[in-house]
């Protein structure tokens, strides 16, 4: 497995998820109007699962006591999601911010 493959695999977990959250998103905006408190409460928790911190620290710590090769180890990893609010822009608004190794 070269570093890349590697890298790709790492990220995998955090594509899914912002795949999801968009598709939660979309699906959220293509709600009836006549539903408006199944719509709002869906959204309330799509903005209470969102916003955090997430790494894989105990999974690349783990790989380094396990004593694999670097080739397959996951790279340290760090997601940041905050709700914002920025003006003149209406709806909700999450900043994102990664890091790794």
């Amino acid at each position: 497995m070269t570093r890349s493959q590697s890298s790709a695999n790492t990220r995998r977990p955090e594509q899914i998820a912002v795949t999801c959250i968009t598709a939660c998103l979309i699906a959220l905006a293509g709600c009836e109007r006549t539903a408006p408190d199944n719509a709002e409460q869906s959204l309330a928790l799509v903005k209470e699962w969102v916003h955090g911190n997430y790494n894989n620290v105990a999974q690349a710590e783990a790989d380094m006591a396990s004593d694999l090769p670097p080739e397959q180890m996951h790279r340290p990893m760090h997601q940041l999601f905050v709700p914002m609010d920025a003006p003149n822009i209406e709806g909700y608004i999450v900043y994102q911010q990664s890091a790794m190794d």
